[in-house]
């Protein structure tokens, strides 16, 4: 059973995830070699962007107190009378970090668009990608024929009936709404008991590896 993906909020979205750092198991699309790249250069550009942002957000409030002060004057004992020059000089260079923080701000937030853009899976593309090639099949005893029982596990139906019954697989089963409970350290996974002792003989008759089996047959 795959992990669930984990959804951005506003748009329902899966989150892509770079492949060399996540399993091929974990999620049903991932990102090619060339948009890992792009991932990269955007993540880059990003964190110049907001560093640029801060620095000249830190200079912004000295330069306005300058500003207001050469504007004001200072009282007290020793007032200093308004200074116009610096006035002008602080005024413009207080436009100047405004300007610079206004751009670099866009910049953040178009950067992280493209980002979202590019880098998020799209609801229609992740229901036509899917990670296995079968929807999930709900496959019991009953449900094959008498060729695919010999076929995936070289036994005929009843003699399947008669060993699932043997391994006590209802009875544990019952004990837990009739589906067997598997911890995985952080949660638990249910199976239909017929459907994990066909998934197992067939593993044993046929050798595929746990893709293959989902791929091909179990979905």
């Amino acid at each position: 059973m795959p992990k669930r993906p984990r959804r951005r909020l506003p748009t329902g979205c899966a989150w892509r995830a770079v492949k060399r750092t996540v399993s091929s198991y974990c999620r049903s699309i991932h990102l090619s070699h060339t948009s890992v790249g792009l991932r990269s250069y955007l993540q880059g550009a990003t964190a110049i962007s907001i560093r640029s942002a801060i620095s000249t957000m830190r200079g912004i409030a000295p330069i306005t107190v300058v500003y207001m002060l050469a504007m004001m004057g200072i009282g007290g004992d020793n007032p200093i009378a308004p200074d116009d020059a610096t006035a002008a000089m602080a005024g413009a260079l207080l436009c100047l970090l405004l300007i610079r923080y206004a751009t670099a701000s866009i910049h953040v937030a178009q950067l992280a668009l493209l980002d979202f853009y590019f880098h998020d899976i799209p609801l229609d593309e992740e229901e036509q990608s899917h990670g296995t090639h079968l929807p999930r099949q709900h496959i019991w005893i009953d449900s094959w024929t008498e060729q695919e029982c010999y076929d995936f596990t070289s036994f005929t139906r009843d003699q399947l009936c008669r060993i699932y019954d043997l391994f006590g697989l209802a009875q544990l089963a019952a004990q837990t709404d009739g589906y067997i409970r598997v911890f995985t350290g952080h949660t638990h996974y249910c199976f239909n008991p017929e459907e994990i002792f066909l998934f197992f003989m067939t593993k044993c008759r046929t050798g595929y590896r746990n893709r293959e089996m989902c791929n091909l047959i179990f979905g």
